[in-house]
């Protein structure tokens, strides 16, 4: 059986939860129109629009990602050929899960998981046949690319762990040695160019779950070695002894891991490597 999934993100409702009123209008336009679903016309809703978005079962499991306008709910093919993938958020814990002001990831277990951001709507993780997506949905409901990890067959090479910060307005991401190895910052606001972390670098071998993002800062681990990047106001080089603790919390067991790094391979006003015991 085909199933219509509304997608989080949209205006109405400040979580960005379509309401059931607008989901019922949405799921009756999707129903009206069904050339709408066969046709394939890649189009973005207009960003000052008040959408509804639903995305649509195919055969094989992909989705059609449809976006209507509230105020005469006539409605564009979003994103076709949709293959939601496994999203996971590194670094917030899970009993965060309900609080508002800080980004959250839901519907792990669902057929699409995201990660809602505070005011800035919802990302999803996507494969289409020849790239893997992280896409928006802004609070408006415009639906929108944020990066773009091309591929030629084969599995995704995005890493489906990602960090956010606090105020939801950067991301950090991962791509598999395969690709690059590299890390990269994303605006969510700007919506611009990723800025590469990692530049001239060999490819890195990133532990996805270890990406960290502060205010001013952006920390991980790659082949057992600690990698930091000043995202403000150069603070480098570190001072050390440097102790680094990661925090893993499901709601049920609570596990902590500190390293202290006494030794680094660089240290200056750029970039900060070192190994740990």
């Amino acid at each position: 059986m085909k199933k219509t999934l509304p997608l989080k993100g949209g205006a109405g409702d400040p979580s960005g939860v379509p309401s059931p009123s607008r989901t019922r209008s949405a799921l009756r336009a999707a129903l009206a129109a069904p050339a709408l679903l066969a046709a394939g016309l890649g189009l973005v809703p207009d960003a000052g629009a008040q959408q509804a978005l639903l995305a649509s079962e195919l055969a094989g499991g992909s989705h059609t990602i449809l976006a209507f306008d509230e105020t005469d709910m006539s409605g564009v093919v979003a994103q076709e050929s949709a293959t939601f993938l496994a999203l996971r958020l590194a670094g917030f814990a899970e009993r965060d899960r309900l609080r508002r002001d800080v980004p959250v990831l839901v519907g792990r277990d669902g057929p699409a998981p995201a990660v809602r951001l505070p005011e800035q709507g919802s990302l999803y993780l996507a494969d289409t046949p020849d790239t893997t997506r992280l896409l928006r949905v802004d609070p408006t409901g415009r639906v929108s690319t944020l990066y773009d990890a091309r591929r030629s067959g084969g599995p995704s090479q995005l890493s489906p762990w990602i960090a956010v910060s606090r105020g939801g307005d950067r991301v950090l991401v991962a791509t598999r040695p395969t690709v690059g190895g590299d890390v990269h910052l994303l605006d969510v606001e700007a919506n611009g160019a990723p800025v590469d972390l990692t530049p001239d670098m060999d490819a890195l071998e990133v532990t996805p779950e270890s990406l960290r993002l502060g205010d001013g800062d952006a920390w991980f681990l790659a082949g057992g070695e600690l990698y930091h990047s000043d995202l403000a106001t150069p603070a480098l080089p570190a001072t050390l002894p440097l102790t680094v603790q990661l925090h893993a919390d499901d709601g049920t067991s609570h596990e902590c891991w500190e390293a202290s790094y006494t030794e680094a391979k660089k240290n200056d006003d750029t970039r900060l490597v070192a190994r740990g015991p």
